[in-house]
């Protein structure tokens, strides 16, 4: 087994993804391939980059809960892989017992060309920032000047969805789906909320944003158009009120103008009935 997990070492470490794969098909415990010094397969793939070989260990079950992995793939500057760790879970503000993070991996020991990439990304994970804004500021000091604007610039952003541009649109989805709020704001007057950093990305993006417009379409009132995106308690009061909807216009007074009124009840009726509040 040592030479196995010697193997593995070696294939994450060298990225190749397809011998990791055809070893995992081999193993029915992906553990089995940590070694008795403490560093997992994931590890090596997350500290050397490869993050094809990431993706196929945390398919086939790697741990990736606790802080080793992400911390390497964020001192590296290995955005993909760290993505690819947080997309499957990892916990971004997972503290060591001497209270380091991933995001202070990012700011301490990331190279300075990927540290700006690498500290947004976590903070679009939830990696909380708030010690970084002490007293005197004392963790904001030495940063790249690029890095230190986007913390202040971005300070009152309070919710993932404020974090629109940076995520994917599966994630914008998910948080949208999970009853996330478009009009979040921390309470100042010049906050921005998620709605409103969508609206400005759409507006400065040639191509457009698939997430950005999901965080524009969640905040306009329900319509059969943009009923998927309301959260499971809102989509069921929809049925229910459609149903009601449809049994009203079988009502004799409404002979022969059933369809009519199923159109009004669908683009009047409905838009106010339904929110994403509503419970």
């Amino acid at each position: 087994m040592a030479e196995v997990r010697r193997e593995v070492e070696r294939a994450c470490a060298t990225g190749d993804a397809e011998r990791v794969r055809a070893m995992l098909c081999r193993s029915a415990d992906v553990r089995a391939f940590d070694s008795a010094e403490g560093w997992s397969a994931l590890m090596h793939a997350s500290f050397h980059g490869h993050v094809d070989c990431v993706r196929a260990l945390v398919r086939a079950g790697a741990a990736h809960a606790g802080p080793s992995a992400l911390m390497l793939a964020s001192q590296e500057g290995h955005i993909e892989c760290a993505r690819e760790l947080l997309e499957a879970g990892a916990d971004a503000n997972y503290a060591t017992a001497f209270g380091h993070t991933a995001l202070m991996s990012a700011i301490h020991r990331c190279p300075e060309h990927a540290r700006l990439p690498a500290v947004q990304l976590l903070c679009a994970y939830g990696a909380r920032r708030e010690s970084l804004f002490g007293r005197h500021g004392p963790e904001l000091h030495g940063l790249p000047a690029d890095c230190a604007s986007w913390l202040c610039a971005t300070r009152r952003w309070c919710s993932a969805l404020h974090h629109v541009e940076l995520l994917p649109a599966a994630r914008v989805r998910a948080l949208i789906l999970a009853g996330a709020d478009v009009h979040a704001s921390d309470g100042g007057e010049d906050a921005p909320t998620p709605l409103v950093l969508a609206c400005a990305l759409l507006a400065r993006s040639a191509t457009g944003h698939e997430g950005a417009q999901l965080v524009l379409d969640a905040a306009a009132p329900w319509s059969p158009r943009t009923a998927s995106l309301f959260p499971a308690h809102a989509r069921t009061r929809a049925r229910a009120v459609l149903l009601l909807g449809h049994q009203l216009a079988r009502a004799a007074y409404f002979a022969g103008q059933e369809r009519a009124f199923v159109d009004v009840w669908l683009q009047h009726v409905m838009a106010h009935a339904i929110s994403r509040a509503c419970v």
